[in-house]
């Protein structure tokens, strides 16, 4: 989170803009503890109109695809396990969707590797809140994950889905 520099009269630089953000700051500052006694045990600056830094993305998430041997089997393992749709398939691409912003895809790759658990050599994974973990683990497991023995923590599971990716499942 992007915060406004903290400028008090000591640290404001000479010159009549410098004072005048350094009186701001004090009066503002002054305004806020007074009127929110809980305020004192944080520093707020009000921020003038429209002045706030333009924030602007260079792109933004639209499809998260995982490679596989068999596009159509682990789209078909992913929409059981979130309940996402189906938005489209063929033997290539498996697109699933749930109304929002993200799709989650699946991509048939000629002489597909699945990378290993818990080797270095995975890129990336997938975590997956559920209601009730041991419930969750076994209905994943019925539905074609595996759970390997290699377990790094409490309060969540790590599991591999059909085509060998580890994703891991918490409760929340």
């Amino acid at each position: 989170m992007w915060c406004w520099p903290q400028v008090t009269a000591e640290t404001a630089r000479p010159g009549r803009a410098a004072s005048r953000t350094a009186d701001i700051t004090r009066r503002t500052l002054r305004h806020r503890y007074d009127s929110f006694p809980r305020a004192r045990m944080f520093k707020f600056l009000s921020v003038p109109a429209g002045r706030l830094p333009a924030m602007t993305a260079i792109a933004t998430v639209s499809t998260i695809i995982l490679d596989c041997a068999d596009a159509k089997a682990l789209g078909e393992f992913y929409r059981t396990a979130t309940g996402w749709e189906v938005a489209s398939a063929d033997d290539d691409f498996v697109y699933l969707d749930n109304g929002g912003p993200v799709q989650l895809a699946f991509q048939r790759v000629p002489d597909y590797v699945a990378p290993g658990w818990p080797d270095a050599g995975k890129q990336a994974h997938l975590d997956l809140k559920v209601a009730d973990l041991d419930t969750a683990t076994a209905d994943l497991v019925a539905a074609g994950a595996t759970k390997p023995e290699f377990q790094p923590g409490d309060g969540w599971v790590v599991l591999i889905d059909p085509a060998g990716h580890p994703f891991c499942i918490s409760a929340g």
